[in-house]
């Protein structure tokens, strides 16, 4: 495995879990606030380009990672 290759890794799974325990634990202001946006603003299965610093979450994956947070 390339080094390209093991980084993506990491942000597709080990980030991504990580973001999706620790917004709705630590952070449930934002997390709420964001896939309200989400969630209003960008239909299910929109493909999203994420430019920046972050674990690539999609509307859809928001929803995914939200099952049955209120």
């Amino acid at each position: 495995m390339t080094d390209p290759e093991r980084v993506a890794e990491h942000y597709s799974q080990a980030a991504f879990e990580f973001e999706t325990r620790r917004l709705p634990e630590f952070c449930p202001v934002e997390f709420a606030m964001t896939k309200r946006m989400l969630d209003r603003w960008i239909p299910n299965g929109t493909h999203v380009a994420e430019i920046g610093v972050g674990a690539a979450i999609t509307p859809n994956t928001w929803r995914h990672a939200a099952a049955g947070f209120t």
